[in-house]
This record gives structure tokens, sequence and C-alpha cells, in this order.
């Protein structure tokens, strides 16, 4: 018997302890395929990445299945979001916040007969994350936490580290949580003994291990009977890389596979086959970013129409205009077809996490006459040029920007989009050459407030002097409760002055099969997860 939770517009979301289950939407459903019966989760996917598995080197979607194999030193719970333990069982922040101990969980077993998980195993990896050539997102942050190099990692017994930082680095839990595709821990004498070899065949402590990879075509695991944590009930996971996304969701109809990630433009499609929807809800907040943002920095477009540095209060009113034009809830409904959550305040604000949402705030208002009064007030009665660039990333990033493009150009915006690629949309983020582009930008639930402070990362998203006194703030409070106390003040000072624009969260979806029982993902990890938890239908 399969279980049916709430739905909050079109979304079937985790609800009570556990198990997210979700039904066809019509009769029919899809197909029980021979892949199936506890034996063997197949699983299609747009891409597998390069499978470039090296523990310094690998980054997005080769880091996102890494996460399958290996474990993180804690985690978090999937109801509630709260830091759980992992791999590290207890640890503490020297009330200076300079040092961090961690005590690792006794016994965990690495795969393949490499021994048990200790302290310097974790050095090791470590030292990878943090190596010249890594090109972890959050590296110089594990730098940071270690005073800058391996020296600040000490091994006191084999269960036992500390961390000595020259600053203090407060927020560490949250990246070093299987939350947020982080540190991965690898068993060092694997590595050291078979060199470069390892890196084609890796090694952790996850509830899949390793069994072959074939670039382009498919990623393959076996379950690992002594993991530590929930074994899988299938034996083995087969990963597909299917980059068409209709392709995809006619293998889950004909049963060559039970899961498939799924297009927010397939969902009429599905819904009318009578497939399965199952989500993992809230992976990304989808805000408007408004160029040329460095508020505080020598890269401020002062003459932007949406700041005018030398009147900011006509900024403001443009500001405000941009943000009254877009009709949220019709953006949710149509182009998302429901699946996430309108929100209160852009970049630190999710739903999902308790600390940070503030419900106080109200959404954000839609008026499109107001919109035009308001450019009126900035200086722009007929509006202004903005160049949109266009690009999907997680979530349907381009309808989105489609929508809100035609939104403004509804008050008498001229709107040019321009089709891009997000790796060159990041180039642009990076040399700070963002001035007369707006654009639909996500946000991970991890907050990162260091993302937005020039100079602390390889480059900041925007700035403001209102999120540099906020980093400041946080990094000297190591109570977590106080530290969230510090976002929401910052979330609704940006909110307040619409230094971004507010949206919404998306989800990531997938159709799936009659085969499929359950499945209880980790919610905003944009990152397919937690597969051992799939169950199958009697």
């Amino acid at each position: 018997m399969k279980l049916f939770h709430t739905v909050t517009g079109r979304r079937l979301r985790v609800a009570g302890a556990g198990a997210l289950v979700l039904a066809a939407t019509a009769c029919g459903g899809a197909a029980s395929g021979d892949t199936g019966s506890g034996d063997t989760l197949t699983v299609a996917v747009p891409t597998l990445g390069t499978m470039d598995f090296a523990p310094a080197t690998s980054e997005g979607d080769n880091e996102k299945f890494l996460m399958m194999l290996g474990d993180n030193l804690v985690g978090a719970d999937p109801g509630t979001g709260e830091i759980v333990p992992e791999l590290a069982e207890s640890w503490t922040l020297s009330p200076d916040g300079l040092v961090w101990t961690f005590t690792l969980r006794p016994d965990v077993q690495f795969h393949d007969g490499w021994g048990t998980v200790t302290a310097d195993d974790v050095m090791f990896s470590w030292g990878e994350w943090i190596s010249e050539e890594s090109l972890h997102p959050n590296a110089d942050q594990y730098r940071r936490a270690v005073g800058g190099t391996i020296a600040g990692f000490r091994v006191i017994d084999d269960l036992t580290f500390e961390l000595h930082a020259q600053e203090p680095v407060t927020e560490l839990l949250r990246l070093v949580c299987s939350c947020n595709p982080g540190m991965t821990v690898f068993p060092r004498e694997y590595y050291e003994q078979e060199g470069e070899a390892a890196d084609d065949h890796p090694i952790g402590t996850g509830p899949w291990q390793f069994v072959s990879a074939s670039p382009g075509d498919e990623l393959v695991f076996e379950r690992f009977d002594e993991y530590w944590g929930t074994v899988p009930e299938a034996q083995r996971l087969v990963m597909k890389e299917v980059p068409d996304d209709s392709a995809r969701l006619l293998q889950v109809q004909s049963g060559a596979v039970q899961m498939a990630q799924l297009s927010g433009s397939l969902v009429g499609e599905a819904e009318a086959a009578g497939v399965a929807i199952m989500t993992i809800p809230d992976i990304a907040n989808a805000w408007v970013e408004l160029g040329g943002s460095y508020w505080g920095e020598p890269e401020l477009d002062a003459g932007s129409p949406w700041i005018q540095a030398d009147e900011p209060e006509k900024g403001l009113a443009i500001r405000e205009a941009l943000s009254l034009a877009i009709d949220r809830e019709l953006i949710l409904e149509e182009v998302l077809s429901g699946y996430g959550q309108l929100t209160t305040a852009p970049l630190f604000q999710f739903p999902g996490n308790p600390g940070l949402a503030d419900e106080s705030l109200g959404y954000p208002e839609y008026d499109p006459d107001l919109a035009r009064r308001k450019l009126a007030e900035g200086g722009y009665p007929d509006g202004f040029e903005v160049t949109m660039p266009i690009y999907s990333v997680d979530i349907d990033t381009a309808a989105m920007t489609e929508a809100i493009a035609g939104m403004w150009e509804e008050i008498g915006i001229n709107v040019t989009r321009k089709p891009t690629e997000e790796g060159l949309q990041r180039d642009l983020e990076m040399e700070y050459a963002t001035q007369g582009l707006a654009y639909v930008r996500l946000t991970g639930p991890n907050p990162e407030m260091v993302r937005y402070v020039k100079g602390l990362g390889p480059f900041a998203i925007i700035t403001h002097p209102l999120i540099t006194e906020a980093y400041e703030a946080i990094t000297a409070e190591p109570d977590e409760a106080a530290r969230s106390a510090v976002y929401r003040g910052v979330s609704a000072a940006l909110r307040e002055n619409e230094i971004a624009l507010t949206l919404m969260t998306g989800d990531m979806l997938f159709a799936a099969s009659d085969d499929i029982e359950s499945w209880t993902p980790m919610p905003s990890i944009n990152a397919i997860n937690r597969l051992e938890t799939v169950t199958f239908a009697d």
C-alpha cells in the first residue's frame, strides 16, 4: 500500500518522520520494469559529469556522485535540517571560536577491506581538499579552518582531531555536512598505495561501493553490507546518463529505469500519463541579481538605473518597480508547476531552515501599476534597457527569466534576452563584470555569507556593507541561534532595500515507476541523494 503525503500546490512533501512517497496523478502510471524487485535500482539523470573522482579535483556533478559512496563528518536531519552526527559522533568549539574538536564514530569500515576510519584519514582528506589544485568550492573556508595550512590539523588520537584556525570559522559544521556536497572522507593508505589508479576507483565509507564507470553512459555501484547506517534495499545501483529530458521520462514509462530526473516542462505530460512525481524539496533559493551591485566596492555600477549612487532614493524606487512587476505566484504555478515555495527574502532565507526563515516579512507584492509609478519616481517614466542572460541550472531558471522579462516589458522596460551558459555567466561574476545585466541566481540552503564578502573567496556574487557587517558578527558568534538571528536581520534589510529581488525556492523533480514504494531524500540538496532509503513496492 502506498502512502500519500501533504500537497502544497502540486508539490508532494516530506511529512512526519520520513518516507517521501508519491502517487501517480492519473490512471495508468509507469510500467514496472525488470530492473526492480529489490535487486537493481536504475536511475536516469541528465549528466554523470566527467567522472573525475580524484579527491582534490572532483567538483560539480562528480562531487555529487561521490556522495553516493562516501560520508561527511556530520549530516542533517531530513525533517528538521538540524546538524546530526555522521562520521563524527561529537564535536565542540572553543569559546574563542578558533579550535574545533571532533570525535569520530568508532569502527566505521572503508569499502573493499581498507580498514576503519581514523583521524589520520580525515587529515589526509582535508589536505586534498585544501591543496593548490583543489577545485572544491569550499576550499578557501577549509583552509581558514586550519589556519591556512594542514599544520593546523592536529591528530590527538585515532578517533580525535582538532582544527586550529587563526580567525573564527563558526559555520564550519554546515561546510562539512552531507547536507552540502562537502568533505567526503577517504582512506589515506589506499590513495597513497594505489596512486593515480585510486582516482579511477574511489573508496569511501558510504552505503554504496564503486563498481565501474563508463563516461557518458553509466555509473555502477553495489550495496555495502557493512555500512554503519541505513543499508540499501537494492543490491545494485545503476546511474544512467540520458541527456534528453523526454527520453528520460519515456524510459520510466517503458520500465527501462525506475527513476529519472524530470524537467519541469514535462510535469504536465508525466501527470497525464499517470507517472508518479517525486521531489527533493527546496534545492535552491531563486532571486534576481541586479548586475553591478557591488555596494561599497570600486566595481559598483554607480550610474545604473537601479543604483543611481548620487540619488540613491531614485535607485531604490527603480528596484522597487522591478520587484513590484514580478508575479511570483504565476511563475511558481505556471513555470515550476507548483513545485517550490515563495520566499520572504533573498539570498539567506530558506523555508526548510527554521532558523533562517522569517515569515513575518510577508511575501513581496505584485502591483504593475505601482511599478510604473515607481519607474517615474526613479527618473525613468519610459523605462530603460536591460540585458537578461538566460540559462538553466538545477531548476528551470531559463523559463523563470523569460517570464520575468515579459513582466518587465509590460511596465515599459526594454529587455534584451541573451542565451548563455552557467559557466560563461560565472566567468563574468568572477571578473565583477555584471554591469547592465539582470538574471535569476540560485543560492543553496547553506547560507555561506562568505560568498558575498569580497576577498574571502574566489569572488563575491554581490556585496553590500550590510552583509559585511553581518559576516563580521557571525564569525565572532559561536552560538548558532544567535547567528541565525543575524541572518534573519540581514535578510530583512536586504528585502527592505531590494538589494536583490526575492523570488522563491524550487524543487528537483523525479519521475518514478510503480516499482518504487518510497524514498526519503534530504531536502535542500541540489543533487540526487539518499538512494539507500529507496524501498520497492511489493
